[in-house]
């Protein structure tokens, strides 16, 4: 089976975006910052710095997944003229190959019989 394909710069942005959203730890270690400066801000007197530091926190959230990501992303995909070669990936009983202007890369399928 043989594929071409040619990414386009919004797809690139997406990915990024996507990178940038972090895994299940780092979102669950943001929401645990997140808390205790809640519980900060309700149990003592640092209850305006608890509120700004939450608020800036998910604004600069946003502002980098809305904002950064996206003009880095384009500065990126424009400057690196590899990422809008088309690419051909060739699918076989050897493996999957993939050929662009900028090179070639081949991953080899190895069988397993089975119980061996």
């Amino acid at each position: 089976m043989r594929c071409v394909y040619k990414l386009r710069e919004s797809e690139t942005i997406e990915a990024m975006q996507l990178h940038g959203k972090g895994g299940k730890r780092t979102r669950i270690f943001l929401w645990l910052i997140g808390i205790a400066l809640l519980l900060l801000g309700i149990f003592t007197h640092y209850k305006i710095v608890s509120f700004f530091a939450i608020i800036s926190g998910v604004v600069g959230y946003f502002m980098t997944q809305l904002v950064v990501i996206p003009v880095k992303s384009k500065k990126l995909f424009r400057s690196y003229k590899a990422l809008q070669y088309e690419i051909t990936m060739l699918v076989d009983d050897q493996g999957i190959s993939f050929s662009s202007e900028s090179g070639e890369s081949r991953l080899k399928v190895t069988v397993h019989s089975p119980g061996g």
